[in-house]
């Protein structure tokens, strides 16, 4: 009979095959234990014959006797054979038994190794599953990154063929240079930030001297008024007046002046002088937008007349700030000029009102 005719058999046939093999086996040592020492015609359950009581004759007596020991001795070398029988079924019983040990035995170590094995290749799987996984991921990524390099030198090729694109080199000069003009500009940005907030003190201390200016020209006003009290007038060696009697009635229109206040001498040498100082320091620091009055705006209804050296000092402080150049005010700074012309409007205003 060939191989063919006897084909591998399936996981559950397999071990039906193993358990039917092992029961016949193993049972065989039994059975014949089982069968020799129960049976009925066992030697074990035969007993032994006795004599007759009473021998019958000296013959009869020898020929039983020889029988006897004939029979005696058949049923030793029986027996021994018997008992030579049984001891070979034993031992094959604990042969048997040892196998079964050794079997079980084997069993066992084979059921832990294949345990170990079963736990390594489970291992093993879920690794190659993780792994399988992140390298599908990784391979999507770089599927992306390919097309993305793709349409990256599609767009750079479609650049480098563009013959009016300038070099790298050309683009970096240019670059560096443009970085220097920046440095420049930032550089004259905070001068200029520097310049701007010493003429904004400037303008500061200008807007204070036009408050002190007003104040001065207010306290000069009240001063006019206590000189032109009637019966309190003096006049000094200078040609100057000086109030002196009642101040009540200050500022009362005469009936000889047609109904108008009654205007007061101001000395051109004292405190006009101080005035037309202040006025013209007041005009170089704002500029030519910026114009604070002079006296001659008091001095319009004044019988006093101004001095030639006076006036002609006056032009020549006013041609040399109409000459000096101003710069370009930003927003901030016209905020400011507003500002210090509404102070220029109220100087004027006080100053027409004396």
């Amino acid at each position: 009979m060939s191989a063919a005719d006897w084909p591998l058999l399936g996981p559950a046939e397999e071990d039906a095959l193993h358990l039917t093999r092992l029961l016949s086996v193993d049972e065989r040592p039994f059975q014949r234990i089982t069968k020799r020492l129960l049976a009925k015609d066992a030697l074990i359950c035969k007993f032994p014959t006795q004599l007759p009581t009473p021998p019958p004759d000296a013959t009869q007596e020898g020929e039983e006797n020889a029988d006897a020991a004939i029979a005696n001795h058949t049923g030793n070398e029986a027996r021994q054979r018997y008992h030579d029988d049984v001891l070979f079924d034993f031992a094959q019983l604990e042969s048997t038994l040892i196998r079964i040990q050794f079997l079980k035995d084997a069993n066992d170590r084979e059921r832990e190794r294949y345990a170990a094995e079963k736990s390594k290749i489970l291992a093993t799987a879920d690794a190659t599953r993780a792994n399988t996984s992140e390298l599908r991921v990784q391979l999507v990524e770089a599927q992306n990154s390919l097309a993305l390099k793709k349409e990256y030198d599609d767009l750079a090729e479609a650049i480098f063929k563009d013959k009016a694109l300038k070099s790298r080199d050309v683009l970096e000069a240019e670059n560096d240079k443009l970085r220097a003009e920046i440095e420049e500009l930032e550089q004259e940005d905070r001068d200029f930030s520097g310049l701007w907030r010493e003429r904004k003190e400037r303008y500061d201390r200008v807007v204070d001297e036009g408050k002190s200016l007003v104040r001065f020209l207010k306290g000069e006003e009240e001063g006019t008024e206590d000189n032109d009290t009637p019966g309190g007038d003096e006049v000094n060696d200078d040609g100057r007046v000086d109030a002196k009697g009642d101040s009540s009635n200050v500022g009362t229109p005469r009936p000889d002046a047609g109904g108008s206040t009654p205007m007061h001498t101001i000395d051109l040498d004292g405190d006009d002088g101080a005035l037309a100082a202040q006025q013209a320091l007041a005009q170089r620091a704002i500029g030519s937008t910026l114009r604070v009055p002079g006296p001659e705006f008091s001095r319009s209804a004044s019988p006093a007349p101004s001095s030639t050296l006076e006036l002609e000092n006056r032009d020549t402080e006013m041609r040399e700030v109409s000459g000096t150049p101003q710069p370009p005010l930003r927003s901030d700074e016209m905020e400011e000029g507003e500002a210090a012309e509404d102070e220029t409007t109220v100087v004027e205003e006080t100053m027409d009102i004396t």
